[in-house]
């Protein structure tokens, strides 16, 4: 995602309906050779995206803590916010 920022004020100036972003860190630089991405305990992708325009972001450590927010009511056509009623249909 560092390495492509503008892919976040690509898709917040569309604001597709239904989609949900997902973002799973591994805290390395993986297409080119897995080098540590710098600071990358602090770096806050949530943060980054709120910034970019996407009106609702949420970051997570456990899986766990991702339920309470998956089964709040919601628009179906809202962007960004997980829905999981969509992630159900892809699983």
């Amino acid at each position: 995602m560092l390495m492509y920022l503008g892919i976040l004020a690509t898709i917040a100036g569309k604001q597709p309906p239904n989609f949900y972003h997902f973002l799973l860190d591994n805290e390395c630089y993986a297409t080119t050779g897995g080098q540590p991405v710098p600071n990358a305990k602090n770096v806050a992708y949530d943060v980054m995206a709120r910034g970019a325009g996407y009106p609702h972001t949420f970051a997570f450590e456990k899986l766990e803590d991702f339920g309470p927010v998956s089964s709040a009511p919601k628009s179906s056509e809202q962007f960004g916010w997980p829905d999981s009623r969509s992630i159900e249909k892809r699983v």
